[in-house]
């Protein structure tokens, strides 16, 4: 067994590597854009970003982190016959490694069967880890989604989400999702929540579809009650980023209003199917989405580690 820094790894190397991930991503609905693989590999072999690669055998197991507003966010990616310990070793290494101001870990696998991601978690077996599945929802876009719509709440208008402030929708954002398992994946503060809506805007999961996106205003009391944020994965296919309501405003109908306008978008742009991620956990989303026509079309696992505060090392 060999684990190395990626500063070490040739960077043509960490290239194929990275390739492999980006396709695996693909296949499950999920598209980072632009140079994304020569971008991190660079990163990695200028030490600029924090990564390892582990062999075994004929098998090879890439994981690096991004570290943003003392959060960092991760991937492990396995080449070759599954190994859940020698991923193990390589995300305790990657924990073990967090500066002191890192306050939370959140990783992402693919390469690895369900179960073996399991056992990869239950390897690394630290005091605030927690296991996160989710799930990928698919729903097709078709003529029944053409039929006029107007909000539940008559002083409610729709927005451009761009005519709206990045801090109120990212305030809109964390209000929506505290107190949930969501919130573990982001960061508990609205400006956590403001970074990833940015990101979003530019494009980073996607080609950003400002037609099938909204914000959802109630005039009378100016309140920013609802948003949605979509992307193009393929030609064919959209992703909706990001759905929320303001849980002051639920009970309404703004939910169920939200997604049928953006299915109605979708299909006025051309598009035939959209897909979505979400916790296992959240059961009123998930009966919402299914009531209106997804289904499941894959799963996955996220790991989140979180520090004790009066724990400086990762132990």
């Amino acid at each position: 067994m060999e684990i190395q820094p990626t500063d070490r790894i040739p960077e043509a190397d960490l290239v194929e590597r990275l390739y492999g991930m980006w396709k695996a991503l693909r296949s499950r609905g999920e598209s980072p854009q632009g140079d994304w693989v020569e971008g991190i590999a660079r990163e990695l072999h200028q030490g600029l970003r924090t990564g390892r690669l582990a062999r075994r055998g004929s098998t090879s197991i890439l994981g690096f982190l991004s570290i943003a507003d003392g959060e960092a966010f991760g991937h492990l990616h396995c080449d070759g016959p599954s190994d859940p310990e020698l991923g193990a070793r390589v995300l305790a290494d990657l924990i073990d490694g967090l500066p002191p101001e890192v306050a939370a870990l959140v990783v992402g696998f693919t390469g690895l069967p369900s179960s073996d991601e399991t056992a990869l978690i239950r390897e690394v077996d630290r005091p605030g880890g927690r296991t996160i599945p989710r799930r990928a929802l698919l729903r097709p876009i078709g003529s029944g989604d053409e039929i006029p719509l107007t909000p539940p709440v008559a002083s409610a208008r729709r927005l451009p989400v761009r005519e709206v402030p990045l801090s109120a929708l990212a305030q809109l954002d964390q209000r929506a999702y505290a107190g949930t398992v969501d919130a573990l994946l982001t960061g508990p503060e609205p400006r956590h929540h403001e970074r990833i809506l940015d990101e979003l805007l530019h494009h980073r999961l996607g080609r950003f579809l400002d037609e099938a996106s909204l914000a959802l205003v109630e005039v009378d009391t100016g309140a920013l009650v609802g948003l949605a944020m979509t992307a193009e994965l393929s030609a064919h296919t959209a992703v909706l980023l990001d759905v929320g309501v303001d849980p002051m405003a639920r009970g309404k109908g703004y939910g169920r209003f939200i997604l049928r306008w953006t299915f109605r978008a979708l299909r006025a742009l051309g598009y035939e199917e959209i897909r979505l991620w979400v916790t296992d956990e959240n059961l009123p989303a998930r009966r919402l989405y299914e009531q209106l026509g997804f289904r499941t079309a894959g799963q996955a696992t996220l790991y989140r580690w979180g520090r004790d505060p009066g724990q400086p090392q990762s132990g």
